[in-house]
């Protein structure tokens, strides 16, 4: 593997500093500095993990994880901030409102913009920067932008330290993973490497859940058991899923924009379809919540769902050609992906669990909490 700085100099990567982007450095530093207690416990060839966390200066919505000979890294687009940041302006000025926050206070109309995903990072559409005319309003998108980038961050943190990276580095020149296939980084294909982003999806859902609902976090038999607050920082439970279905919803428009295949195609991918990957956000907060507190599916379904209210707020921000629904059978598609991406964890697992920094993997055969033995909720 290459060291980093010739890792940089190879990709002509042009790394931005604090002065050229303070505010996104600082959300970097911040990042490192809540999660300090938890990196120092990831090792890497007998000794620390070494982790550095970059701005690359190019536009677009694109992230990156690197295992390097010398170090770990965590590269994202010096854009990817202001987009997460104007698209949630946008989604609080068209009602998103929580028990502490009323929407639609002072943008009664609502932002809009002209155009798609896709067409913002093509630049065919513009995203309005200003800030919205209520300060409330403004904090309010500010901190489901910052769930946003938190997501994407643990999502890369998740490719280093559960061994995905140095997987893909068994067979490539570079261990590298890139969130979006934009040319600048080869990207590895097919059903394994899915697996791979499910995994890593699935792990960033559980820390922003952690971060949005604060619960009080015990352990039986090894694995985590949450207490939920009725209040918090957030709000109630039920505000803390709007924040993140609304940073979900606008990171995963995103993540889509280019992704034009049908749900059906057997194609080689990098990632889940964007439909079912999405599908897959929404079951990954169900099962969190249903496996980690003692509930069953429906009642942890039934609680967790003001997660879907902000894909409404979203839909309306951006005008666009109707797209094709979803077929009446897409749950059962989901599904069944999800079974072969449990298939294939399986197989990969005793790889990955040789591989990664530290910590537990998911189990290769999902099994029952061992605190609530009773609920049939496997996890």
């Amino acid at each position: 593997m290459p060291t980093f700085e010739k890792f940089i100099e190879a990709r002509r990567l042009v790394i931005c500093d604090a002065n050229a982007e303070p505010t996104l450095v600082g959300l970097l530093e911040e990042f490192e500095t809540i999660n300090a207690g938890t990196l120092k416990f990831y090792r890497r060839h007998g000794g620390p993990m070494a982790l550095r966390l970059i701005v690359v200066d190019k536009w677009g919505f694109n992230a990156f994880a690197a295992s390097l000979d010398d170090c770990d890294v965590i590269g994202i687009n010096r854009g990817v901030y202001g987009i997460l940041l104007a698209t949630a302006r946008g989604v609080v000025s068209q009602g998103f409102s929580t028990s502490q926050f009323a929407g639609n206070q002072s943008d009664v109309a609502g932002r809009t913009v002209s155009g798609s995903p896709k067409d913002v990072l093509r630049g065919i559409a513009a995203l309005d920067p200003s800030p919205l005319q209520d300060d409330s309003q403004d904090l309010t998108a500010h901190r489901i932008a910052r769930v946003a980038f938190h997501f994407m961050l643990f999502h890369e943190l998740a490719h280093l330290v559960n061994g995905h990276c140095d997987w893909v580095g068994l067979n490539r020149a570079v261990s590298l993973i890139c969130e979006m296939n934009d040319g600048q980084f080869e990207a590895l294909e097919g059903l394994e490497r899915e697996t791979l982003e499910w995994d890593a999806d699935s792990e960033a859902i559980r820390e922003i859940l952690e971060i949005t609902l604060q619960p009080h976090i015990g352990g039986v038999g090894g694995r985590a058991t949450w207490s939920v607050p009725e209040r918090n920082s957030f709000g109630t439970p039920q505000d803390a899923f709007k924040f993140v279905g609304a940073a979900i919803s606008i990171c995963s428009a995103y993540f889509g924009a280019f992704d034009d295949n049908d749900f059906l195609s057997n194609a080689p991918r990098t990632h889940p379809h964007p439909v079912l990957r999405m599908l897959s956000f929404r079951g990954a907060t169900v099962q969190n919540l249903a496996f980690r507190c003692g509930m069953t599916y429906d009642e942890a379904s039934r609680f967790t769902s003001p997660f879907l209210e902000p894909m409404r707020q979203l839909n309306a921000f951006f005008t666009r050609d109707p797209s094709v629904s979803p077929p009446s059978d897409i749950i059962e598609i989901k599904n069944a992906r999800t079974r072969q991406y449990q298939h294939h964890w399986a197989k990969l697992h005793p790889e990955l669990d040789r591989l990664k920094r530290g910590g537990m993997l998911a189990p290769a055969q999902p099994v029952a909490h061992p605190a609530f033995p009773t609920t049939k909720v496997l996890g």
